[in-house]
């Protein structure tokens, strides 16, 4: 461990007011006794976890997925049925266990659930995958969670006390949320879409406020940002920005660093409670291996090397409600090669090189070329004179792309994008239209989907690094 990157990482976890240390030793305790959670504890416990060295990470993962592979097999029907005996490594074990699909975890629930379901915390997920799912969790797995985000969110430059400005998806807050914004200092931000005039009317009220900490889906962020620039609102700075939920793009980050003068924490999780990686002041994403067994696999299911693509599967040592084990998330991601570590890193954690989508988000040729959303997106980054654009794959052969024109528009940019857009396709027939649109919808989930394929059956290969 590097004696100034442990320094920079303990100075984000210290306390700036008095109130910063009134939640922090006071209001959040009492919150977890009075709701019976236990998420200042789990701080606490995670806080450590990660500071272990590589040796004590390996050995703390390996426990707990001993006592989580042994729970599943003797206590819950769905993996009893399926793997027959935990072996002594549990790393070996973990290869027995069957890949959990979406579709099995929304057909087979009642045979992964222990306990009566009525009395956990049940959590569905959007469905934007084609799929929709309930997650059940108990109050110990909750307070975990939400562990793991705060910790997440002092990585990127938050301490208790800061007020914060966060978009979601729930406007109407009820009690609960709308005292933790209370005690948070947090202005919430529900409007997923942000209008122009939104924005502004955002913007200006941040600008009257306290410096805060920033908080939001990636596609809202950028939003935000980019109309800052187009109304010259250039002087508001944020203590940190943490993007959640949807992809990070490069000229995303570019733009919200330009506005704001402020970093860019990048997250990655899923809507069934996963935390599964975040950065933490540098490039790379630190897997969080206390909380998570991460495997990169390719279609016959088996690990790919680090530097390659791999879909993402991934176990989640503290579910025992509703154990996840091998969950295919349905996302591509990349390891960072061992030998291509930074020197200075704040924590021992593994590294995730990057973290691509979905794998239903790429665009094939019949000739096996693949178009992943960061194709489109290095593409479209050059050409601002389109304010958004949608691929859309109707057929093996082509390719729809809805787009929405700037003022500035002309012709002619249809033109240049359609040749870098060819240029790696080496001569291969392959068609691409246009379609000017005044209006492109998100997903289910309120999040942009760039790329959309409509094909009637899934080609699922994954695309060379």
């Amino acid at each position: 461990m590097v004696a100034s990157a442990e320094a920079s990482f303990y100075e984000t976890l210290r306390d700036v007011t008095m109130l910063g240390f009134l939640l922090k030793h006071a209001i959040l305790p009492l919150g977890d006794a009075v709701t019976g959670q236990h998420v200042m504890r789990s701080l606490d416990e995670l806080r450590a976890q990660v500071m272990l060295d590589k040796s004590g990470l390996e050995q703390l993962q390996g426990k707990k997925l001993t006592i989580l592979l042994e729970h599943a097999i003797s206590r819950v029907p769905f993996y009893r049925d399926k793997v027959s005996s935990f072996r002594r490594d549990p790393w070996s074990s973990l290869s027995e266990f069957p890949i959990l699909t979406k579709q099995d975890l929304h057909a087979y629930t009642p045979t992964l659930v222990i306990g009566n379901r009525k009395h956990l915390i049940a959590s569905s997920t959007s469905g934007s995958s084609g799929v929709q799912s309930t997650i059940y969790i108990d109050k110990l797995e909750l307070s975990r969670e939400r562990a793991a985000n705060l910790l997440w969110m002092q990585w990127a430059g938050y301490r208790f006390g800061m007020p914060i400005v966060q978009s979601g998806m729930t406007p109407k807050r009820g009690f609960i949320k709308a005292t933790k914004d209370i005690l948070f200092r947090t202005l919430y931000a529900g409007d997923m879409t942000l209008a122009k005039s939104h924005a502004v009317d955002l913007l200006l009220r941040i600008r009257k406020g306290p410096r805060r900490f920033l908080m939001g889906y990636a596609s809202w962020l950028y939003n935000l940002a980019r109309v800052a620039e187009e109304e010259g609102i250039l002087d508001i700075r944020f203590h940190g920005v943490m993007s959640l939920g949807d992809k990070m793009f490069s000229h995303y980050r570019d733009t919200i660093r330009r506005a704001f003068s402020s970093e860019v924490s990048d997250t990655y999780g899923t809507a069934e409670g996963l935390l599964i990686a975040s950065q933490c002041g540098g490039a790379y994403y630190h897997i969080m291996s206390p909380m998570v067994v991460l495997e990169l696999v390719n279609d016959a299911g088996e690990p790919v090397e680090d530097g390659q693509i791999g879909r993402v599967v991934v176990t989640k040592l503290d579910g025992f409600r509703m154990p996840l084990i091998r969950y295919a998330t349905g996302d591509l991601a990349v390891k960072l090669p061992k030998e291509r570590y930074p020197t200075e890193l704040p924590c021992h954690l593994p590294l995730l090189e990057r973290v691509i989508g979905r794998d239903t988000d790429i665009i094939r040729t019949p000739q096996g070329y693949a178009m992943i959303v960061h194709t489109f997106t290095g593409v479209f980054e050059f050409f601002p004179q389109i304010q958004q654009f949608k691929v859309i794959q109707h057929k093996p052969d082509g390719m729809e792309i809805q787009y929405i024109p700037r003022a500035d528009f002309h012709h002619q940019v249809l033109h240049d994008v359609e040749q870098r857009l060819r240029k790696p396709l080496c001569g291969e027939p392959f068609d691409m239209s246009f379609t000017k649109v005044d209006y492109i919808a998100p997903s289910p989930s309120g999040k942009p989907q760039i790329v959309e394929v409509r094909l009637g059956k899934d080609r699922s290969v994954v695309p060379a690094a």
